[in-house]
Order: structure tokens, then C-alpha cells, then sequence
């Protein structure tokens, strides 16, 4: 989870990548974290950063489902 924290632009600012920021779609935790940390700092979010966080919610939901109908009978065990 440091290394996370350090690489998704929660203490600094995705402009200061220049020409990389556009890497920083790849970042899963980006988007997550830019859909709150936005309009908290008074700007908009663009449509581009949603639709990555609806993205990657929707397929950590597949994973997740696949993962809990294959192990279903395994989970009172694991805790």
C-alpha cells in the first residue's frame, strides 16, 4: 500500500508528470482517488476519469464474483 500511496498522485499533482500523466491511466487507485479528491479541491472531474473508475470497479466486480463462485464453500474457513 506505500508504494500505492507514492505513485498515485494523492500528494502531488498529476501535472507535474508532464508528458507521462499519460501513464497514469494504468493506475487503477488514479481514478478512485481523483472521483473524490476533485471536487474536493474545488475542480471537475473529467468524464475520461469516471468512466476508468466505473471501468475498473466493474471489473474487480467480475473478479470478485468469479473468485467467490469458485471458493464459495471455502470462505466460513477462511474466516
Amino acid at each position: 500500500m506505500q508504494f500505492a500511496f507514492f505513485m498515485t498522485p494523492i500528494i502531488w499533482y498529476e501535472s507535474s508528470l508532464g508528458h507521462y500523466a499519460v501513464w497514469l491511466a494504468l493506475d487503477p487507485f488514479y481514478p478512485s482517488i481523483e472521483t473524490v479528491r476533485g471536487p474536493l479541491l474545488s475542480t471537475s472531474v473529467p468524464a475520461s476519469i469516471w468512466l476508468l473508475a466505473m471501468l475498473y470497479t466493474a471489473g474487480l466486480f467480475v473478479v470478485s464474483f468469479v473468485f467467490f463462485a469458485r471458493f464459495r464453500d471455502r470462505i466460513a474457513f477462511w474466516v
